[in-house]
């Protein structure tokens, strides 16, 4: 089956090769020490007192729980107290950590682990990994905080990575932290009483130069293989809550072209753009609110050098189609955001799909920039080297070609998922409603003749 292609990152978690952090006060450089938690959690400064986890009440110690299922391995747990007082706090988080020397140059860092956090307790709250950078050489001094995003409620062992920019950093504090959120009004008592914990395995740091930068290997995630999910509620604190609603929202501009009523149209010439919305159903001031993950697509033009895996997938399928495959498509975008809180992501659809169609659209293009260049040239006849034709396969696979998408006049549908099990609170598949477009004809963009008028 023919599906989406993407392009990604895939990485591998405490294997040879990956440097890390190291304790500046022993002046090491790009070792982790102690990642893996076999026995202990030695190496780990607790507390760690940073901007984002002031000194606050909690606990961390080694626990049994591994990433790998490794017998006498194990991992960091990081448990966030209940406040003492009775009142209501802002959230607290608890931290730990190890600093790290860095040698010159360190342009960047890749960084990550894994992060597990057991589902239904009966507060709220998220783990994460971030990175401190300083223009220190001991971690001493004003920092900005950087890190993917943050993880509730995944039982599974989430995979976490983010690239950080290290041009300015002498030293560099790699964090574990665990925040407890606010407790609500109308709790109740054993609530109010109840920790908040998480367990980290496996972290690392790599630090890279500009030049070694990773390139992003293609995959294909398949979509259409994995299958309609019930809707179904998870516990957020003592909230059950429902799961988020993804949105296709066609560009504005291209629906503006139709009558009223009629499908948002597109040439075939054209990339189809379009917005994807990860909708909340609760509002900012819920208490049911929970965090979601930025939406990242499976895209062509991922951002460069970032190892978050993407979690959300796009496919176009013809109407006309009685299997209704997905036709072969690149997406493209300009960077992902938020919109009045929820995350959204802005994609152009290019269809490269091999068809006789596709061959006799690049004919015709091809016709015509030789044409137009005949019309250019001094004597007014052909140029003066004789510019063979290029064969069908030429056509298909020359180097413009990917960037050129040939959408087969007709009406399609685009259906789009979301799942993001590394990242945010939800965690279970999200699919959108199908949303119906049409492809119009439109000739190749022909260049004009230099005594055409214009």
């Amino acid at each position: 089956m023919r599906r989406t292609l993407s392009r990604t990152l895939t990485f591998a978690l405490a294997v040879a090769g990956v440097f890390g952090a190291a304790e500046a006060a022993r002046a090491q450089k790009a070792v982790v020490l102690n990642p893996d938690f076999d026995k202990d959690i030695s190496s780990w400064k607790v507390p760690v007192d940073t901007l984002r986890a002031p000194a606050a009440s909690g606990s961390a110690r080694w626990s049994s729980e591994d990433a790998g299922n490794r017998g006498g391995s194990g991992s960091l747990e990081i448990r966030t107290l209940a406040p003492a007082s009775s009142d209501f706090p802002a959230p607290v988080t608890y931290a730990a950590g190890q600093c790290m020397l860095l040698p010159s140059p360190a342009e960047y860092a890749i960084f990550g682990g894994r992060i597990r956090v057991p589902p239904s307790q009966p507060v709220k709250g998220w783990a994460e990994l971030w990175i401190d950078a300083f223009s220190t050489t001991d971690c001493s001094g004003d920092t900005n905080p950087w890190g993917p995003d943050e993880v509730s409620n995944s039982d599974a062992w989430a995979e976490v990575a983010e690239v950080v920019d290290l041009t300015r950093a002498k030293s560099i504090r790699l964090v574990a932290a665990v925040t407890r959120d606010a407790e609500e009004a109308g709790g109740a008592p054993e609530e109010r009483r109840a920790d908040f914990h998480a367990f980290f395995d496996a972290v690392f740091v790599r630090l890279i130069s500009r030049t070694e930068r990773p390139e992003l290997p293609g995959t294909v995630l398949g979509l259409s293989e994995t299958g309609r999910f019930p809707p179904s509620s998870h516990r957020w604190g003592r909230h059950t809550v429902e799961g988020p609603t993804l949105v296709i929202e066609p560009n504005a501009r291209r629906k503006e072209q139709g009558a009223p009523g009629m499908l948002p149209t597109y040439t075939s010439r054209d990339s189809i753009d379009l917005v994807v919305h990860l909708k909340h159903r609760y509002p900012f001031d819920d208490p049911q609110r929970y965090p979601l993950a930025r939406l990242r697509a499976a895209e062509q033009n991922v951002e460069y050098g970032s190892p978050r895996p993407p979690n959300l997938e796009v496919e176009l399928r013809r109407l006309d189609d009685p299997q209704r495959l997905p036709r072969l498509i690149t997406l493209t975008s300009q960077g992902s955001g938020t919109l009045r809180g929820d995350p959204h992501v802005p994609l152009a659809i290019h269809v490269v799909e091999p068809s006789d169609y596709r061959v006799k659209f690049f004919r015709a293009l091809w016709d015509c920039l030789t044409g137009a260049a005949r019309q250019r040239s001094p004597s007014g006849g052909p140029p003066p080297t004789p510019w063979p034709t290029p064969t069908d396969e030429q056509l298909l696979t020359g180097p413009l070609a990917p960037q050129i998408s040939t959408a087969m006049p007709g009406d399609y549908e685009v259906v789009a998922r979301y799942y993001s099990p590394g990242g945010g609170f939800w965690h279970e598949p999200v699919f959108s409603e199908p949303v119906r477009i049409r492809v119009v004809e439109a000739e190749p963009p022909c260049p004009k003749p230099p005594d055409a008028p214009r």
